[in-house]
């Protein structure tokens, strides 16, 4: 497998270790509110406010923390993915095992598990995601509701223990990932088609793209004045779409698993449209 898609270790742990500060917050008439603005210097971003007694933890801390619990498990990670958000106000980050291949009907490729890891300096949590990535369409999405995230408190002390344990618990359970897989590939994809369009976490914009896929396949046909948000909110959307032809529910899935990481924009946009495939696929 061609490491020529993974980020260089080292490099993306110097883009992420910049320095911060911390300064007091007082209010107009100089009295403390208890409060500190977590301040880059290096770009002059506030990157959070918090308590006086939050603990802050460096996104190269986080990142080397994840690396070592990969590296406990003998297990290789490699950094597919890491982006620095707002300036710095959160990181995400997603790493891919290329040595750990996932049952599943896919004929174009393997299918190997995906970690997401979802930081900030403004918030209380660590959020640690599993997914699946497809070598094939080099696409992701997550895999929520048959495998937990992790959600681990901010509190500097996490670094003198590893999570590798709590890690390989969630890989152990990609079997039963590997059975919705193969469901899907004995399903049609009508009925997951009107529950995405009814998903809340799927954006309009999501849902577009997705019926112009499908329409350009030939799978549906799209009434011309359809592409109205209210249309797809509060009319039944087989009022304006017609199925015209089929593919199964496994192809649908994987479609969607493009559009949510090739075309959504923004970081919120893709974890948003993950857990809405999740939720509608019940993986």
């Amino acid at each position: 497998m061609s490491n020529e898609n993974f980020l260089d270790l080292s490099e993306e742990r110097n883009k992420v270790g910049f320095r911060t500060v911390r300064e007091r917050l007082l209010t107009g008439g100089g009295l403390d509110t208890n409060k500190d603005a977590i301040i880059r210097p290096d770009n002059n971003t506030v990157l959070g406010v918090v308590t006086r007694s939050h603990d802050v933890l460096p996104y190269a801390n986080i990142m080397d923390w994840m690396v070592n619990s990969f590296m406990d498990m003998n297990m290789p990670f490699d950094l597919k993915e890491s982006v620095l958000v707002g300036g710095g106000k959160s990181l995400y980050q997603e790493y891919v095992s290329p040595d750990f291949e996932i049952d599943s009907p896919d004929a174009n490729g393997k299918i190997s598990p995906l970690v997401v890891v979802n930081a900030s300096y403004n918030g209380s949590y660590l959020h640690i995601h599993f997914g699946v990535y497809r070598w094939s369409s080099t696409s992701s999405t997550l895999t929520g509701n048959v495998i937990d995230s992790i959600t681990v408190r901010y509190k500097s002390s996490i670094f003198g223990s590893s999570i590798s344990s709590e890690i390989k618990n969630r890989l152990d359970k990609f079997t039963e990932v590997s059975a919705v897989f193969r469901k899907l590939a004995d399903e049609s994809f009508e009925d997951y088609l009107w529950d995405t369009i009814k998903q809340k976490d799927l954006n309009f914009t999501f849902k577009k793209k997705m019926l112009l896929d499908l329409a350009a396949k030939g799978c549906v046909d799209i009434e011309k004045d359809s592409f109205v948000n209210a249309n797809l909110v509060e009319e039944d959307p087989k009022d304006i779409i017609t199925i015209n032809g089929d593919m199964n529910a496994w192809e649908f899935y994987t479609n969607l698993m493009y559009i949510a990481t090739h075309e959504m924009r923004s970081v919120s946009a893709r974890l948003s449209s993950y857990n809405g495939i999740s939720k509608v696929f019940n993986v």
